[in-house]
């Protein structure tokens, strides 16, 4: 670390030298060798984000977990701090995000089993949003939240239907847009978003994907944000 910060204040001072790039992020476990040496961060094989086909076979995508140098230091955290940062929460990085798991019976139930009011606090804004609200007031998010926790007790007989029931009333805590519509998730895996981008196209009545306007074609994002409108 103490080397990174003397490098990036000597790039700080040059007209040449503008930074550093460390190598490297990941381990390359497909080389082997010597060549596992390098790396903030190994993989994990206890937890996968997704499994997808890459030209014809089947792989996953691990979760995240920092190596230590020497030391005992977290890689990561030392790059990082070198940088000005703050680092990541590794804690969190082996288990599901409430940013991206689907708003659905089983995301809910993933979130509520982190026991994290704060977690569940991020899941619940993202409901929010999905019924065309915006969150004002934090403090009573976080009390909405709540009771969706997993050691607040009363967790177990709170499911997804009701949640929404209960973000259905409009509370005033958030400002609500009478005309909104259906966007794209842009913390949605590509690979999700376009089979449903496809299916969606495939039920409209009277228009197609292909009346997409000039102004919506830039990226297949505001393409699905068109048709999910």
């Amino acid at each position: 670390q103490a080397d990174l910060k003397k490098i990036l204040h000597i790039a700080s001072q040059s007209r040449l030298l503008k930074g550093i790039s460390f190598f490297e992020f990941q381990v390359r476990y497909d080389k082997g060798g010597s060549e596992e040496d390098f790396g903030m961060f190994g993989l994990r094989d206890n937890y996968t984000f997704q499994t997808w086909s890459y030209f014809g076979d089947t792989v996953s995508a691990f979760c995240l977990e920092p190596r230590y140098d020497d030391m005992g230091r977290a890689m990561p955290s030392a790059v990082a701090g070198a940088f000005g940062g703050v680092g990541v929460d590794y804690e969190f990085l082996c288990v599901p995000d409430p940013a991206k798991v689907p708003l659905d019976q089983v995301g809910l139930s993933q979130i509520s089993q982190q026991a994290s009011l704060p977690r569940m606090a991020v899941f619940v804004d993202r409901v929010v949003k999905h019924l065309g609200g915006h969150t004002m007031y934090q403090d009573q998010l976080l009390d909405a939240a709540k009771p969706y926790v997993g050691d607040s007790g009363n967790a177990a007989n709170r499911s997804f239907e009701v949640l929404v029931s209960e973000i259905g009333q409009y509370p005033s805590w958030a400002s609500w847009d009478n005309q909104a519509t259906c966007t794209s998730d842009r913390n949605a895996l590509l690979m999700n978003l376009i089979p449903n981008f496809e299916w969606v196209c495939s039920q409209l009545n009277g228009s197609t994907c292909h009346d997409v306007p000039d102004q919506c074609r830039y990226d297949l994002w505001a393409q699905a944000d068109f048709a999910f409108s």
